[in-house]
């Protein structure tokens, strides 16, 4: 039986007022191009969740471009892709997108970066998943291969060093940053998730890779 390659893709376009947050408008749809191109293309296909989902017409799972992801909901899909618990094998390649709106806030005198969700709080500092708990999923995760896929509207410096310091002594991080419209795409859909796997990493047997950042300005 061969080793599954699983996907969580998550795009929040949907950001009440309360949330001090502007509603996006490309979002979802990016979360959606995403989920369908790693389905139908590649080396080996994803099996794709998605973020906030619908039913189409046919009983199929899809994007809802207009619906709101909890805070909840989003770290139990987290904890599932990276440590889904007995009897669900740990998938060999696990793979996070999040497309959406981020910030960073200092919470109990502790400068700490989120990605947020729709039902953030800020007057009650709730802000969404912290960067921290995501990298300590990543540190416990046992996938042999870690792709970590921010769109993130704000705060990518501190993204990016929050991220590779949480996963810094586990070398097994393909984090995927950059401005919208400077080529992660494209450089995702023609080179990494097409090339052979012999080609990706050069020792099959080993679980870790080196760790891979680039923020393209």
């Amino acid at each position: 039986m061969a080793s599954e390659w699983a996907a969580q893709v998550i795009g929040i376009n949907y950001y009440p007022e309360y949330t001090t947050l502007k509603p996006l408008t490309a979002a979802a749809e990016d979360a959606e191009k995403i989920a369908e191109q790693l389905e139908q293309y590649g080396y080996r296909p994803f099996r794709a969740q998605c973020l906030p989902r619908s039913l189409n017409q046919k009983g199929e799972s899809k994007i809802d471009r207009q619906g709101a992801v909890r805070v909840q909901e989003l770290r139990e899909a987290i904890a599932n892709l990276f440590n889904p618990p007995p009897p669900n094998p740990t998938p060999e390649t696990a793979l996070f997108f999040f497309s959406g709106h981020g910030w960073c806030k200092t919470v109990a005198g502790k400068e700490e970066v989120f990605l947020a969700t729709s039902d953030a709080l800020p007057e009650e500092e709730v802000y969404g998943i912290p960067l921290s708990w995501l990298g300590e999923q990543l540190q416990r995760s046992q996938a042999k291969r870690v792709v970590v896929w921010l769109e993130v509207f704000y705060g990518r410096s501190a993204l990016t060093q929050q991220l590779i310091k949480q996963v810094r002594d586990k070398h097994r991080l393909i984090a995927v940053l950059g401005a919208s419209g400077s080529g992660k795409s494209s450089m995702l859909r023609a080179g990494w998730v097409t090339l052979p796997a012999e080609a990706r990493t050069r020792d099959s047997r080993k679980r870790s890779l080196d760790l891979y950042y680039s923020v393209y300005a």
